[in-house]
């Protein structure tokens, strides 16, 4: 079971635009907060992302760079360099004629690749909750996977095609996917957080049987037989890693799966309150209320609205 592919999965992550960025010289570009993550590739040069709640870091060739909260940033070729509000109407030309967005002037010092990704939130997890306002992933780190991923995504921007859109979408999600993976394996800048729990194979070995089958009737006793150690063992390491137990983690997987189905399919009620591991539907509803604070009837209404 990869439990990162369907964390992914679950989570409805999905690569929403891809624009080039050329700086020249002194450059700068801020960019508001917005509700889409965004997601930054470096193809060549240095420079700076600057956010009030991180600081400022220093980027360089091969660096990707992740803002899951859409925090409100800067990127420039110097922390004193007067950036610019990032103009929406230039990123979009730009995205329909494969042209590039210039920043600054004079010869070229930096060269990345931008874009952004959103995720379903009708039926929130906490895994995303958990990431940092930044996750810087360092060249060093990402490795020959990344480089080639950053190099098909510059080419297919520059030279759009049939099935172009695809194309820039997919690699978005696989330079996603790249980062998480590169950042979960090294040191997590989270204490407690469901991505630094992946790192221990005890708490992966639990999750991961959650997730093969949410519907059986998961007790302690059975997770840690699953993970070859003791119930209080698996508590113990659950706990510390996640911040909470394995049996609040299987209710809200559980509930993000009904959310989901209960949004986007015509299945009963009772049929996904059985296939979520509940024997009445009395019982699914009063767990879904709590976690998702309106009863499943309601919150199918209300999501398909929204």
């Amino acid at each position: 079971m990869d439990v990162l592919s369907e964390v992914l999965t679950a989570s409805g992550v999905t690569a929403s635009s891809g624009v080039r960025i050329v700086g020249g010289g002194e450059w700068g570009m801020m960019r508001p907060e917005w509700t889409d993550a965004a997601l930054y590739g470096v193809i060549s040069g240095e420079g700076v992302v600057v956010t009030r709640e991180d600081g400022i870091r220093t980027f360089a060739e091969g660096d990707v760079f992740l803002m899951p909260s859409g925090i409100a940033h800067i990127l420039a070729s110097s922390p004193t360099t007067e950036a610019a509000m990032c103009d929406g109407q230039t990123v979009i030309r730009a995205q329909h004629s494969g042209d590039f967005m210039r920043l600054g002037h004079g010869p070229t010092t930096a060269q990345l690749v931008a874009a952004s990704y959103s995720r379903d939130t009708l039926a929130p997890l906490p895994w995303f909750q958990h990431l940092p306002d930044v996750i810087h992933v360092r060249a060093e780190s990402t490795g020959a996977r990344t480089a080639a991923t950053l190099h098909l995504l510059d080419l297919e921007l520059q030279e759009l095609g049939a099935g172009s859109r695809v194309i820039i979408d997919r690699l978005v999600d696989v330079l996603l996917a790249n980062a998480l993976r590169s950042w979960t394996n090294g040191e997590t800048d989270c204490e407690s957080s469901l991505w630094r729990a992946l790192r221990d194979p005890v708490v992966v070995s639990a999750v991961a049987a959650i997730h093969r089958d949410p519907s059986h009737a998961w007790t302690a006793d059975a997770l840690a037989k699953q993970a070859a150690v003791s119930r209080t063992t698996l508590n113990r390491r659950f706990e510390t890693a996640t911040g909470e137990g394995p049996a609040t983690y299987l209710t809200r997987w559980r509930m993000n799966l009904a959310a989901r189905r209960l949004r986007d399919s015509d299945d009963s009620i009772e049929n996904i309150a059985n296939e979520t591991g509940y024997t009445s539907v009395y019982a699914f509803s009063r767990a879904f209320r709590r976690e998702m604070s309106a009863p499943p009837a309601q919150f199918r209404r209300h999501s398909r609205v929204a």
